[in-house]
């Protein structure tokens, strides 16, 4: 954004494409509006290690909680 790229159509397209590829998809809107978008690349995640199994755990259960403060 700060280098305002995204106001270059080619930019554009491809923060849509990245929006495509995402769990939600595209509106049928946009799809209608743009239809020649092409779905990003998801990279492949191998050999995925989890570091700390426990804390995992108790976040997934709602023990714990995510706090972001500035």
């Amino acid at each position: 954004m700060e280098g305002r790229e995204h106001l270059t159509y080619d930019r554009l397209l491809k923060i849509i494409g990245i929006k495509a590829s995402m769990n939600l998809r595209l509106s049928d809107t946009l799809k209608k509006a743009i239809p020649s978008v092409i779905s990003a690349v998801k990279p492949l995640v191998v050999n995925q290690v989890v570091k700390d199994p426990p804390l995992l755990a108790e976040f997934m259960a709602g023990k714990s909680c995510l706090k972001i403060g500035i």
